[in-house]
């Protein structure tokens, strides 16, 4: 009976964590192109800070609903920091360079995110060191990456600052994620997110302050529900999954999304933003998806020719 109990529990669990991975899919497939629908009327500064207000407000709402309380501890303080990295840092350039490039082009450079932070767990989480398969794997999505450049110093010099922008903000995404797992601390996910959340609203509004950026005073029907959508999906439930899946399974399997949003995110782009695919920018994104995941499962292609 015990066993039983135990096995129903364990597959409950794993059908939880597969319909989380799939919710962060969805929600970041979509997420690049309502930012850039969010940013392009009202200014990224002031979308972001919108987003994340109202993000914060819905998930201490949800903490008094569910009566949990928000951990103080020490402890809890440096994982809302590690998280704030990501929350105010990552997403603070990603809306900066959101402004200057193609909502899917977002996604394949994100796509570096699996890479950067196999790397870093490998240093800092002793997760499985770095073979010579998968330095190759890198060479060539850093191929692809150059391809991408290319297109862009064609295109002039905004879309490189744009693409520099969401490069950074990778890096500090992978930070971010690696720290929370270094720092093992056990939390709920939703305390997680809302401490990330308070946190970083401050770092947002002085952010606002000192660009002296003034309130929009029209805002359409599109902007405001990309606002509203990234405040409770991207901010909120978004956060929750991602950080649920953070706790499940290791950092370089939950950063495996990104092998998936860019394809998504790209014909998202084309077809509801009238966003255009150069011939570039296709083969840079086939190379960096095509060494992202010769980089994750080249093993069993080695494998099966050996």
């Amino acid at each position: 009976m015990f066993l039983e109990l135990k096995s129903r529990i364990q597959a409950c669990k794993l059908s939880l964590v597969a319909l989380s991975y799939l919710g962060v899919v969805l929600i970041w497939s979509t997420t690049p192109l309502a930012i850039k629908w969010s940013a392009e009327e009202t200014g990224f500064v002031f979308a972001v800070l919108s987003r994340m207000l109202i993000g914060a407000v819905l998930a201490l709402l949800i903490l008094v609903i569910v009566k949990r309380k928000l951990e103080y501890s020490k402890a809890a303080i440096k994982v809302y920091l590690a998280a704030a990295l990501s929350i105010y840092g990552s997403m603070q350039l990603v809306y900066w360079g959101a402004v200057y490039i193609p909502s899917g082009l977002i996604a394949v450079i994100f796509g570096f995110a699996p890479v950067l932070t196999s790397l870093l767990a490998n240093k800092y989480l002793n997760e499985k060191k770095t073979r010579h398969y998968q330095w190759l794997a890198m060479a060539v999505s850093i191929a692809g990456l150059t391809i991408i450049f290319f297109d862009a110093f064609i295109a002039g010099l905004l879309i490189i600052k744009g693409t520099f922008l969401i490069l950074l903000a990778v890096v500090l995404h992978s930070s971010s994620a690696v720290m929370i797992k270094a720092l093992k601390v056990k939390m709920s996910a939703l305390s997680l997110t809302t401490g990330g959340l308070l946190i970083s609203l401050p770092l947002f509004a002085v952010t606002w302050f000192m660009n002296d950026v003034a309130l929009p005073t029209e805002i359409s029907v599109k902007a405001a529900f990309s606002i509203v959508y990234l405040a409770a999906m991207g901010s909120v439930v978004g956060f929750v999954l991602y950080y649920f899946l953070l706790e499940s399974l290791t950092a370089s399997v939950v950063a495996l999304i990104t092998l998936i949003t860019p394809v998504s995110a790209l014909l998202l782009g084309v077809f509801l933003n009238n966003e255009v695919i150069t011939i570039n920018l296709l083969t840079g994104t086939l190379l960096v998806l095509a060494g992202l995941v010769f980089y994750q499962w080249g093993h069993a292609f080695i494998r099966r020719t050996d």
